[in-house]
Order: structure tokens, then C-alpha cells, then sequence
């Protein structure tokens, strides 16, 4: 892999040092999204925080749109036509925000639509194809100095010679996933395959489905990282290329290697028969939730049945388990609020609530979540929120070392 500066992140929870949530999480903050027929949200695929705007790609169901709303959760505009003609697209497979611009691009199949902070729709780029088939790219697309990484989904050369120019890393019916980079015109800059052959395929697919918002890359705002499912690494992107910086270690919580090698064949369809064989197991799903800020790493991996959030600190090379309440020795809790998402923005830490979840809460009535200020009875407008609302995001931020 090179003579590169590797450090070891520590996931075994079970040997970690656990500390309550509320000694490390401050400036903690709830905002209802506006709800009304303008703005009713499916999914919560992607959202991205940028500019003081909040961005929330849906696409399940009947849904294709973007929308946007401001800090404090009024809806602004949204971006939904479906069609052929200009200004419209047939799918929103990714997106990114250029606060330089003030431009939203929506990236449609093998195109790329462009629309200005008030939703006009400005020009499109043709996404310039790369020889295989066929062209299925995923939600993790990110806009970093001035070029753009797409990770390309299962391209196949079945029944196809390799691509002309491909060298010898193609063959006849393969399977693989790659990352395509391009210039601010989206004109092809590199290929690169950081994720191994063997484990590619389906699995990264699933992995990308079936985790909700378990993005790829994640930035600071000086740095691009990227981390996927069978990787043991956190890697830092420098010109183009993948360089490894954190190796996750799952203590005894790894799976073993036979297992390992049954992980890599699933499909869509096996996957959740792998998911309960593992977590009965009490092994580490290989595939961590992460976000980077600054000197600080927050982790949730899924062990057995436990999802612990981790905290590690880049400084001190520390790892801390984060607990809801003293009692809380896993750290488990410390995920229900928020239940999934958690991001970075120029501010700190996001995550969204669905208004379901708040819902469950509520009818529960677990007492722990009476003591923390990560819980949404703290929210003033709690007991109005229905399962038919939009999400709440919470805004957060977490103490430094000291």
C-alpha cells in the first residue's frame, strides 16, 4: 500500500472509555422543517448544509426533488420536474452546492443540470460517459477544489471487449466500481479504483441503499476524505489520489476471515440474511458512518447489535465512546437522537430527526431522554409534531480535547 503515515482508529466499545454526551456536545440546537404540500418529503436520501441553506435530496416513491429550506426550517424552494425538456431530469442520482456560484448542479443519469439559489434553471452539462455499461452512478457525488468525484456504480463488460484505452485492468465480464473525476466543465480527468475488485460489485450498492446516508466522502472544508464498506481505511484524496490515513480496527469485534469472504459475495437480495448472521455473531459489519472536522472524527459502526458513536480525536489519537447518560455503557442511546444522518457544515455538526422517531419518543416516555439536551423534549414545539411532519434537524457542535 506505500510507506504511508497510517493511524489506528480503536472501535472495540467494549474497551473504550465512555463519557456522557452531554460533557463533550454543545450550542445544541432543534429546527423544525417547515411542513406544507410544497415541501412534503418522502425520503431523506442526502442533505447537505451549505451556505446557511439546507439542501434534502428525495427519491423514493413518486418523488424526484430537491429541497431547500433556510436555518431555521422555512421552506424556500424546491426543484422537482421530471421530463426530457430543458430544466428537467429523469432521476436525481446525486447533487452538489458552489456557494462560489450560488449554483445547485442536480446530476441526472449521464447529465448534469444546473439552476441558480432561486431554483431557475441556468444550463446542462453532458456527463461525459466513460465506455461501459451501463452508466449507473451513486449518491456520492461531491464538488471539492474545483472538480467533482462520482462514484460509478456496477459497470459491467459483459458481453463487451474491454474499452479501447483501458489497458489491461478491464476484462471480458467484469464487474467493478470505480471513482470518475472531472473538471469544473465536466470534462473527464481521471479514473480511479480505490475499492478492490474483489470486493466491489453489488455489495457497495447495497451498502449505499441500504444505509440511508452513509456517504463515501465527507470533507473538513480543507480536506477530502472518503471511506467504503470492506475497507479497513479512512483515506485522505491528495491530486486525485486515495491515500490511506486511518485504519478502523474492530478489536475482537472483526468478522473472521471466512466469514469476511462469504461478506463479499452478497447481493441486494442476500444482504439482509448477512446482516442478521452478523450481528448475531456480535461481529463489525465492515462498513462505518463517519464524518471528519477538523481534528475530530465521529464514528458510528455497526457491532453486533450495538451502534456505538464514537469520537476520535485526530490530536490525541483518542477514541471515546459517547454515552447518553452515565449508565449508558455502550453507547448505543447516544444514536436515537439524532437517529441517522449526522453530517458537518461550516457551523459543526448536523443530524435529522425523522418526525416519527420524535413520535416514538414521545410514547415511550424513556426517561433518559429527559436528561439530555440531544433530546427532543427539549424541543419547545414537541408534543405538535405529527408522523405526517417534516423532519427536525439538530444542529450541534462538540468540545474540543483538553
Amino acid at each position: 500500500m506505500g510507506p504511508y503515515d497510517i493511524d489506528s482508529i480503536n472501535l472495540e466499545y467494549s474497551a473504550l472509555e465512555s463519557i456522557p454526551i452531554d460533557s463533550v456536545v454543545t450550542n445544541v440546537r432543534f429546527v423544525r422543517l417547515e411542513t406544507n404540500e410544497d415541501c412534503l418529503i418522502e425520503s431523506y436520501d442526502e442533505i447537505q448544509i451549505v451556505d446557511e441553506r439546507i439542501f434534502i435530496r428525495s427519491s423514493k416513491g413518486g418523488q424526484q426533488a430537491l429541497f431547500v429550506f433556510d436555518l431555521e426550517g422555512n421552506h424556500l424552494l424546491s426543484i422537482g420536474t421530471q421530463g426530457r425538456g430543458p430544466g428537467e431530469y429523469l432521476a436525481i442520482s446525486g447533487f452538489y452546492v458552489s456557494p462560489e456560484k450560488k449554483e445547485i448542479g442536480i446530476l441526472d443519469l449521464a447529465k448534469v443540470l444546473v439552476f441558480d439559489y432561486n431554483g431557475k434553471y441556468l444550463r446542462s452539462h453532458s456527463f461525459e460517459r466513460l465506455g461501459l455499461v451501463p452508466c449507473d452512478v451513486s449518491p456520492s457525488l461531491i464538488s471539492f477544489n474545483g472538480h467533482f468525484y462520482v462514484i460509478v456504480n456496477t459497470f459491467e463488460t459483459i458481453g463487451n471487449d474491454p474499452p479501447q484505452g483501458w489497458g489491461n485492468e478491464l476484462m471480458e465480464n467484469d464487474v467493478f466500481n470505480l471513482i470518475a473525476v472531472y473538471d469544473s466543465d465536466w470534462k473527464l480527468v481521471k479514473r480511479v479504483y480505490p475499492i478492490p475488485r474483489e470486493r466491489s460489485g453489488q455489495l457497495y450498492r447495497y451498502q449505499l441503499e441500504f444505509g440511508g446516508q452513509k456517504k463515501a466522502f465527507s470533507t473538513d472544508g480543507e480536506k477530502l476524505w472518503f471511506h467504503s464498506i470492506f475497507s479497513d481505511y479512512i483515506y485522505e484524496v491528495v491530486d486525485h489520489e486515495f491515500i490511506p490515513r486511518f485504519m478502523l480496527d474492530y478489536g475482537r469485534h472483526k468478522i473472521p476471515g471466512e466469514q469476511y469472504i462469504e461478506a463479499i459475495k452478497f447481493t441486494e437480495y442476500q444482504g439482509p440474511d448477512y446482516l442478521f448472521t452478523f450481528r448475531n455473531g456480535n461481529y463489525g459489519f465492515p462498513g462505518s458512518q463517519y464524518t471528519v472536522r477538523g481534528s475530530q472524527i465521529l464514528l458510528k459502526p455497526e457491532i453486533g447489535r450495538v451502534s456505538p458513536l464514537i469520537l476520535y480525536d485526530k490530536s490525541t489519537k483518542k477514541s471515546l465512546v459517547l454515552a447518553m447518560t452515565k449508565n449508558d455503557i455502550i453507547g448505543n442511546s447516544a444514536n436515537l437522537f439524532p437517529s441517522r444522518g449526522v453530517g458537518t457544515y461550516d457551523g459543526g455538526f448536523f443530524g435529522h430527526i425523522p418526525a416519527d422517531r420524535f413520535v416514538w419518543t414521545r410514547n415511550r416516555g424513556r426517561t433518559y431522554s429527559k436528561v439530555s439536551p440531544l433530546s427532543p423534549l427539549n424541543f419547545p414545539e414537541y408534543d405538535q409534531i405529527s408522523n405526517t411532519d417534516n423532519a427536525v434537524i439538530l444542529f450541534f457542535d462538540i468540545k474540543k480535547e483538553r
